[in-house]
């Protein structure tokens, strides 16, 4: 069976969000690391890339493998995710309009991509045994 549509819009819109959160953390990355010492810009950057990595590979379970326990699970993060969203989309704005933009943006494109895992053109390819 061929992967659906949506569910390669949703792999490719997904890691794009990903994408753009790098780019994010680069152009505001002052403001990130402002009063942090050395050691633990390091650490942050370390946790960072450690999280990219676990939702690229959920993302690639879900979208490659059909795994439905990804599915949901990025499903969920998505979800409890935007509930920080917009304070931190507000004070992004407040910094600077583009940064803000960018952070909406990247909101968005996470949301319709989870959005693309659950409608019907995309059920089939977490049926057991397609």
């Amino acid at each position: 069976m061929e992967m659906p549509a949506p569910v390669r819009r949703f792999e490719r819109l997904f890691l794009g969000s990903l994408l753009l959160g790098l780019v994010l953390a680069v152009l505001d990355w002052d403001r990130l690391t402002a009063g942090l010492a050395p050691r633990e810009t390091t650490v942050s950057v370390a946790t960072l890339l450690a999280i990219v990595a676990v939702v690229v590979g959920l993302v690639l379970l879900a979208s490659r493998r059909r795994s439905s326990i990804a599915r949901w699970v990025v499903t969920v993060m998505v979800i409890l995710g935007m509930l920080g969203t917009v304070p931190t989309v507000l004070d992004d704005f407040r910094h600077a309009a583009a940064i803000g933009l960018l952070s909406l943006a990247q909101a968005a494109m996470q949301l319709w991509a989870v959005w693309l895992l659950h409608v019907p053109a995309a059920k089939p390819w977490y049926a057991r045994g397609a």
